[in-house]
């Protein structure tokens, strides 16, 4: 699955940036096109705005109920 090659190769974008080994700008790059194939993933599924922002606050609520984030840390976009 095109989602899974896109995370791997962020995974190894973001390893090398932190062992100074390869840019931040790659690593946004990576970023980008796991983000991109995401939404071509929704776009697929018909998946509507609302019902990711919906699915995404739930999510969010979970994870603070289940103490996952620290304080000040980003929880969604």
């Amino acid at each position: 699955m095109k989602v899974l090659e896109e995370a791997a190769e962020l995974s190894v974008a973001v390893n090398e940036y932190r062992k100074g080994q390869g840019s931040r700008m790659a690593a946004l790059d990576e970023l980008a096109d796991l983000v991109q194939t995401l939404a071509n993933l929704c776009d697929a599924y018909g998946f509507t705005d609302e019902e990711i922002r919906e699915a995404s606050e739930r999510v969010q609520r979970r994870n603070v109920e289940r103490g996952r984030y620290a304080d000040g840390e980003r929880r969604m976009f």
